[in-house]
């Protein structure tokens, strides 16, 4: 995914936003309806594989292409109805009554949709114009004027676009400025500051997912791909082990058990090699039960709606950094009070409140690349913000905490510190409230 965002990116920021963007689709469409019809596990990976290169680049356009069709007074709302959106489909996936791959294969649809909707378009006048390309800008608006008052093309008034700064001044900018706007040239640490906050959100969010698998409860649910970690046995929350490469999740009411898959839509229990004291041992089962997150998946997803409603309707009027500041305190109190979670309940409650701090933080951080990075390398902007917060996934995903030798309560006392940090640290952020783009 880091791979990709930066690929497409430079695509986007170079040919076209719009048709970089359909094309990004068309690959995850075919990745996508590849896995339904994987029929080996090296197939399956390859289609995932393609299928993450190119959902990180259609997450970075589609970000940077709606926010350069808005006003600046309402483009923050419209960057988090994005993240809005995407809790929407979580609350509708696991109500369908179909195995995986059906759930897959029915997801290709909307991107079908997005394909056809996305060819009646305009390209985004504004790249166009940081391009030089002045006459398709011109074109761009008036397809614009078209769609918004049912007239004409050529009704629209503007026949000709000037640019204060002649073509050859625009493109020998040099790179390092064009990072750089000019009213936070003196803040020049505000985009790592953003990066580091994703990096740090992420690392944390997939260490503690060690702990409560309920935080990952929608990949195990949808993409039942095996991981291989090395996890330590010392937290209240449960055990995990690790046994001939296969990775097992544990839940039960009152303990855990060791589950692995074994068709599309079910699990084996099997024994724990440490086992739990009879008669509390739920190990001791050989019926095949079935692992239901569907309940879990939709309640983790309706606590997260308030918030981003929330954010939604206010980002625009409280302001980025608010939100941002406000996300990264509450998760380090929440990673803090992790240790104390001793039930399913519990940690039900903890993943939901912790997965609606991190989509504030991921909606916000949106919006800030967006409007810190000039056109000419917005999306690469989105794309490096992105890859920050893949990098702190991957690192935590292989252990990254616990190969120090670590015990549970230093990683989540660290874990508290940083969170707490990362936010302290966004308040040196400048107020891009209603600010223009570059």
């Amino acid at each position: 995914m880091i791979t990709g965002g930066a690929a497409w990116s430079l695509l986007a920021d170079t040919v076209s936003r719009k048709w970089t963007l359909v094309l990004a689709l068309v690959v995850l469409g075919i990745s996508t309806a590849g896995l339904t019809f994987s029929s080996t596990f090296l197939l399956f990976g390859l289609f995932r594989g393609l299928g993450a290169f190119s959902l990180s680049g259609v997450r970075c356009m589609t970000v940077t292409f709606i926010s350069e069709f808005q006003i600046r007074h309402y483009r923050g709302c419209m960057i988090c109805c994005l993240q809005l959106a995407w809790v929407i489909g979580m609350v509708g996936i696991p109500v369908l009554p179909f195995s995986w791959k059906s759930l897959i294969l029915i997801g290709v649809i909307p991107i079908i949709f997005a394909i056809v909707g996305l060819t009646f378009f305009p390209d985004s006048p504004r790249f166009l114009l940081s391009r030089g390309r002045d006459k398709a800008a011109v074109r761009s608006l008036q397809m614009i004027h078209a769609i918004n008052t049912g007239t004409k093309k050529i009704t629209f008034p503007i026949r000709r676009l000037v640019d204060n700064k002649t073509v050859a001044e625009i493109r020998s900018i040099s790179v390092v400025k064009s990072f750089i706007p000019s009213y936070m040239e003196p803040k020049f640490i505000c985009i790592p500051v953003v990066m580091l906050t994703q990096f740090v959100l992420m690392f944390s969010y997939y260490t503690l997912a060690m702990w409560f698998p309920y935080m990952l409860a929608r990949e195990e649910a949808f993409f039942p791909v095996v991981r291989v970690r090395n996890i330590p046995q010392d937290c209240r929350a449960g055990i995990y082990y690790e046994k001939s490469g296969v990775y097992d999740s544990v839940l039960s009411e009152t303990g855990f058990f060791g589950a692995k898959y074994i068709d599309n839509d079910t699990l084996v229990i099997s024994p724990l090699e440490r086992k739990l004291p009879e008669p509390e041992n739920p190990c001791a089962l050989t019926k095949k039960v079935r692992f239901d997150t569907g309940s879990s998946n939709v309640m983790d997803a309706l606590a997260c709606m308030p918030s981003l409603i929330w954010l939604v309707v206010k980002i625009d009027t409280m302001g980025r950094k608010f939100f941002l500041t406000f996300a990264h305190i509450i998760a380090g109190c929440l990673a803090f009070a992790s240790y104390f979670m001793h039930n399913v309940g519990m940690e039900l409650l903890f993943s939901c409140l912790f997965d609606s701090v991190a989509l504030l933080s991921v909606a916000v951080s949106h919006c800030l690349a967006v409007e810190l990075f000039p056109t000419r390398v917005r999306v690469l902007g989105v794309a490096l913000v992105e890859g920050s917060a893949q990098l702190g996934a991957i690192l935590a995903d292989i252990g990254g905490a616990i190969s120090f030798g670590l015990t549970c309560v230093v990683i989540v006392a660290l874990i508290a510190i940083a969170m707490a940090i990362s936010g302290i640290l966004t308040i040196t952020l400048p107020d891009t409230r209603g600010i223009a783009l570059r």
